[in-house]
């Protein structure tokens, strides 16, 4: 995964998140593509 990449997922599941009236991603989200960038 690419950091360019990583950014896209976070946006998208950012804005999932947004339409559920969450207006911000979790900490585990972050973690997550975090870890996707250091694998790739």
């Amino acid at each position: 995964m690419t950091w360019s990449q990583a950014k896209d997922s976070l946006f998208i599941s950012y804005m999932i998140r947004r339409k559920h009236g969450k207006h911000h991603a979790t900490p585990e989200l972050i973690v997550t593509t975090r870890r996707n960038v250091r694998i790739a």
